[in-house]
């Protein structure tokens, strides 16, 4: 297929998935897993941990081997890590597929938009961006819909539908995606070249700071926010989606 069109069918799926399996997905491991505050921070470290781990090799291999397996292994990782989620709610599955999702997010990351790059032409390729970016927001809101009207059904259905997009898209990018303008990057200007640059450059320092700082402080905000409200808020039925509340336990005794 032309890569015009390959692009667009890895920005609308990739959006569609993701947004499917992972608006609701804290919810389901609340409600379906049963997993508790230091699971849900536990999840959440070890996906930030692997994806930061994963970014150097990621990286060799992208530059080194070619775009195209790197995006395709993303694809692959992401969407089976996804699917593990869902079928087996349990805080080891979940935690194992979010390591295969981590390392999945760092090969497809940054290879998907430098493939683009090297089939579009530094003329053409600012345009391809920003019509794929069209295109995955509106695949986000219909993700978003879609997971929600599937977790009217179920909380592991969106989470499974959203993994096999990807997986589906793995399969069609194995057959219809080319690389043809792709040119290895030299050993000697690979990352280690980079990483010099950086420690060199105190506003790549300082960035690289506040990134770290900003991803700790937000953990435990992003990880139980969602409890918080699930404990908090008032349901609007008696059991609405299967999300009814277990009866509230008994509170605790005073002291006298």
């Amino acid at each position: 297929m032309r890569p015009y069109a390959v692009f667009l069918a890895i920005s609308a799926v990739t959006a569609f998935g993701t947004a499917c399996a992972y608006t609701l997905n804290l919810v389901y491991q609340i409600r379906t897993a049963g997993l508790g505050p230091l699971q849900l921070v536990l999840v959440g470290t070890v996906l930030e941990a692997v994806y930061l781990l994963a970014q150097l090799p990621s990286g060799r291999l992208a530059d080194l081997r070619g775009r195209r397996p790197a995006v395709l292994l993303g694809v692959w990782l992401t969407g089976a890590g996804t699917v593990l989620q869902g079928v087996a709610p349990t805080f080891a599955a979940i935690l194992a597929g979010t390591a295969l999702w981590g390392v999945g997010a760092a090969c497809f990351d940054g290879a998907f938009e430098a493939w683009a790059a090297d089939e579009f032409g530094e003329d053409r390729v600012g345009a391809v961006l920003t019509r794929g970016a069209q295109t995955g927001q509106a695949s986000t809101v219909l993700g978003m819909l879609a997971g929600i009207g599937l977790a009217t059904q179920a909380l592991w259905l969106p989470v499974v539908v959203g993994g096999a997009a990807w997986l589906a898209l793995a399969v069609f990018l194995s057959l219809a995606m080319r690389e043809l303008h792709f040119r290895p990057t030299p050993p000697e200007q690979g990352d280690l070249t980079g990483l010099r640059t950086a420690r060199r450059s105190p506003v790549l320092l300082a960035l690289a700071g506040a990134t770290l700082f900003v991803a700790l402080g937000r953990e435990g905000y992003d990880r139980l926010s969602q409890n918080h409200l699930l404990d908090a808020a008032p349901r609007p039925g008696p059991r609405w989606c299967g999300w009814a509340r277990s009866p509230s336990p008994a509170p605790w005794p005073r002291s006298r």
